[in-house]
């Protein structure tokens, strides 16, 4: 049963069982991979997957249930189940629908053209012919990959709420992986968008150039440096603390914002974004999954904590109105507030320039250990980095086995300069989190 007919079938299921209060949730997700070894395909899967969420709202108390089955007995199934389930909660929260009576904003996204398989077997077999052509350094454990993402979501409730939404996206990616005297060194770049607008010989040459680049890299000694995170560096970083900017963390107590909108929380230098219509990035939304019309938010601007930001439950609890940040993982999770595309904004300098603005110092290429070595409630971290060190803005030799330290709030108070080259992450659900380059003053290192 498509969509259409199933969100019928449980409108009526639910006029039959009395529920006045209610919202029908669908999600579709489908998507393609190839992966190469050695020349040739090595890898080829497939997936598509679609759910419906049903939630109702009976005697002030929600109740869910879902289904990944589009039939009759299932949408009253679904139904009973739902209102079964509100029956038993004993929670007093206040609990929400959106009314529907928002303005929307209308899209005006450039529609990616659909590839097939062949164009996904042709392009990663392509990219991997060009790493192994740079020569003899190039390891067998070398690898390249294509895919494409699609997805639909649409959202009906009874207080008039009908909106249908869909999206898709390529990805292509190289690794690099080069042997010189027993020692391995590894390169990684990926381009996302269109398939076909891809410059996938760029992307073979910089994952190669990466993995170049560390040959012979080194400790420095421990002390406090001037640091350049690389743009992709810092999106890794902004992405791990994106939470402390959820409203549910901060009145839970589990970030440090809580109660600092209004107040300076970062450097000049510091504008971060919430725009889920940014058309840099994959995935363009109208509406967050509680239906609440999308809109751009700046978050932090020039230093300062604008807003937090909110779903419907938080926004009630703080007397705020949603910023449209009620988000799904899957049709059947709960929803949680999270960023929908989230990017530090650029600056007009060039990386370049950051160079020789700051003199002396590290460039940060890599940063591991995100999950175990950073804490998003205090905002401390430490984390294993590489780079290369540069001295009167000039590159001077590689770096590897050190620890890079600090605080992700003092970070955005020690931003004196953001570059231009800005780029967005690959999403994950519905997120996506951009940043360029930033200088950051004076941060502990240990090496040597």
């Amino acid at each position: 049963m498509e969509y259409s007919k199933m969100k019928e079938t449980i409108r009526q299921a639910a006029a039959e069982a009395g529920i006045t209060e209610y919202e029908i949730y669908y999600a579709e997700g489908e998507s393609a991979e190839v992966e190469t070894l050695l020349k040739e395909v090595d890898k080829f899967a497939t997936a598509k997957a679609s759910g419906i969420c049903f939630r109702c709202i009976v005697d002030g108390k929600m109740g869910y249930a879902s289904t990944e089955r589009m039939e009759k007995e299932e949408a009253c199934r679904i139904v009973a189940a739902a209102k079964e389930n509100a029956s038993l909660l004993e929670v007093e929260e206040e609990v929400f629908l959106s009314d529907g009576k928002e303005e929307y904003p209308v899209l005006e996204k450039t529609e990616r053209p659909s590839v097939s398989a062949k164009d996904l077997i042709e392009t990663a077999v392509s990219i991997q012919e060009d790493l192994f052509a740079k020569g003899e350094l190039v390891s067998e454990g070398s690898q390249s990959s294509t895919g494409t993402v699609s997805g639909k979501i649409g959202i009906y409730n009874s207080k008039g709420v009908d909106l249908y939404e869909s999206y898709r996206f390529d990805i292509a990616v190289s690794v690099a992986i080069l042997q010189k005297e027993q020692q391995m060194y590894y390169g990684f770049d990926y381009a996302l968008g269109s398939l076909k607008d891809m410059d996938t010989k760029a992307l073979s040459e910089n994952a190669y150039r990466q993995s170049m680049d560390t040959i012979g890299a080194k400790p420095v000694k421990t002390g406090r440096y001037h640091v350049i995170l690389k743009n992709r560096q810092m999106q890794a970083l902004l992405s791990h603390f994106s939470t402390v900017f959820s409203a549910d963390e901060a009145q839970k107590g589990m970030s440090l914002l809580k109660g600092k909108e209004g107040s300076r929380i970062a450097s000049d230098a510091v504008t971060i974004i919430d725009n889920p219509m940014f058309e840099g990035g994959m995935i363009w939304r109208s509406f967050d999954d509680e239906g609440v019309a999308a809109r751009k938010k700046m978050v932090v601007e020039n230093g300062v904590l604008n807003t937090l930001l909110y779903d419907l439950r938080t926004a009630a609890k703080a007397g705020k109105a949603s910023t449209g940040n009620g988000i799904k993982a899957d049709y059947d999770a709960p929803v949680e507030v999270m960023p929908t595309q989230m990017y530090l904004q650029p600056g007009e300098d060039t990386l370049e320039e950051l160079l020789d603005f700051a003199g002396t110092g590290l460039v940060i290429t890599q940063l591991n250990g995100m999950h175990a070595g950073a804490d998003t409630t205090s905002g401390d971290f430490s984390l294993n980095a590489s780079g290369y060190y540069f001295e009167n803005g000039q590159r001077r030799f590689p770096v590897n086995q050190i620890t890079v330290a600090g605080n992700f709030y003092e970070v955005l108070k020690s931003i004196k300069k953001a570059a231009d080259d800005m780029e967005m992450g690959i999403p994950h659900g519905s997120t996506t989190i951009g940043a360029p380059s930033v200088l950051v003053a004076d941060m502990s290192v240990a090496g040597e």
